[in-house]
């Protein structure tokens, strides 16, 4: 089934433009998959080592340049700028179908890394619209008279999600109960109201909830802390020696509900865990942070060296496909199902929604899996964050949850 929405996603790239010597049409598509066949053909075929050469180059990545609809690239300069203008006779011209429409007649993209200068320039004129400002910035700027008469400001949903992931491969973390109780002590409407805009929304599973098949029935788990230890003494987590940390035998030793947070840098991610780890604290789990830089943090995620670690999911309007994630072929050392939960009934679940053509039928596989994650809680789903646009009030903007929020090709003087 879900073979439709990913060729549908695929990017068609013209021929006159990009192999005007048709080097393409003499390769067999399954020659591709043998590297010593591919070789051969780049050390025989005339014109095949040149065209693979110009691929991986910047030649069609900057220098010879296509597919910008109705406008074309004027001037680029590196680090700084990026300007487009409208083309000349467009064949969809007057078009009100936003991917085609071409209202103003130039577009400068100006690249500044920093968010207090990007928001700086924006305040003395210099910019007319900023993306993804920070929730407390954003909510300053909306109260301050001074710019209310001069900007507007939409917080759409953005097409991604936060989260904790929990490790299901440490032992301890095995244990549902703990897992339940993680979440439980993860104060989700403290973190939207301490760093969010108020537009944010929570969200208990993988689905992103303007999907038609999101499951609304599954209500967000509040915050509890009684409930957390209840489920930990249950469970039969107890403080033996009354250090503080709870313990357990597993596997015939005495094991510490310690726990390791991987977070990078200063920013929300470690905000998140500074939170948990102050309630859990207070639950009798330790969880000990461990910030990392942004390579040391991508290798932890990749060898699966972390407990708990936060993470950014970004989708898109296809429909979710939750075998790479989810599936228990993808547990295994460099797969993708980077929680390592694995269950034999999910896995039935996930290959029915993607063999299922019964749009109706595949929406309910989805609602299932849904609940049996919101079960399982193998990892906890924390909410949808906004993304926080300012714009200058002469421009009249259709905000997407696309990214970067809007439509340029659709901005119309008011």
């Amino acid at each position: 089934m879900l073979s439709k929405e990913l060729v549908s996603n695929m990017e068609i790239f013209p021929e006159y433009f990009y192999d005007s010597l048709k080097v393409m049409r003499k390769i067999d598509f399954d020659k591709f998959l043998n590297p010593t066949q591919l070789q051969s053909i780049l050390d025989t075929l005339k014109g095949a080592k040149e065209f693979a050469e110009k691929m991986n180059s910047t030649y069609f990545m900057r220098d010879h340049l296509s597919g910008q609809g109705p406008y074309f690239v004027d001037k680029w300069e590196t680090n700084q700028y990026l300007k487009l203008k409208r083309k000349q006779n467009y064949w969809a011209e007057n078009s009100k179908i936003p991917y085609l429409e071409n209202n103003p007649s130039e577009i400068i993209f100006k690249i500044i890394p920093d968010k207090i200068t990007s928001l700086t320039e924006l305040k003395n004129g210099n910019l007319d619209i900023l993306t993804g400002v920070l929730g407390s910035e954003f909510n300053k700027m909306k109260k301050d008279e001074k710019y209310q008469s001069k900007f507007d400001f939409l917080n759409p949903l953005s097409m991604q999600y936060y989260s904790i992931i929990l490790n299901n491969r440490n032992p301890i973390l095995k244990e549902k109960e703990v897992r339940i109780a993680l979440a439980y002590l993860t104060d989700v409407d403290f973190l939207i109201k301490t760093f969010g805009t108020g537009g944010e929304k929570r969200l208990t599973t993988p689905v992103h909830p303007t999907k038609p098949y999101y499951n609304d029935k599954l209500k967000p788990i509040e915050f509890n802390l009684e409930k957390a230890k209840n489920l930990l003494d249950n469970a039969g987590w107890k403080d033996s020696d009354n250090n503080g940390i709870r313990d357990k035998i597993i596997a015939g030793q005495k094991t510490d509900l310690k726990l390791k947070f991987i977070s990078k840098g200063k920013g929300l991610g470690k905000n998140i865990g500074l939170l948990l780890q102050e309630n859990a604290k207070k639950a009798g789990i330790l969880i000990e942070i461990e910030s990392k830089s942004n390579k040391s943090f991508r290798k932890a995620l990749k060898s699966r060296d972390f407990d708990l670690i936060p993470s950014v999911i970004n989708e898109d309007l296809a429909d979710v496909d939750p075998y790479w994630d989810w599936h228990s072929n993808n547990v295994l050392p460099g797969g993708s199902n980077v929680s390592g939960f694995s269950d034999d009934k999910l896995d039935s679940i996930i290959e029915e929604i993607r063999n299922t053509r019964d749009e109706k039928k595949r929406q309910d596989f989805y609602k299932v899996f849904q609940i049996m994650i919101y079960e399982y809680q193998p990892v906890i789903f924390l909410y949808v964050p906004t993304n926080n646009i300012i714009v200058n009030k002469k421009f009249k903007l259709k905000p997407s949850v696309k990214r970067p929020g809007y439509f340029a090709n659709t901005i119309e003087l008011r």
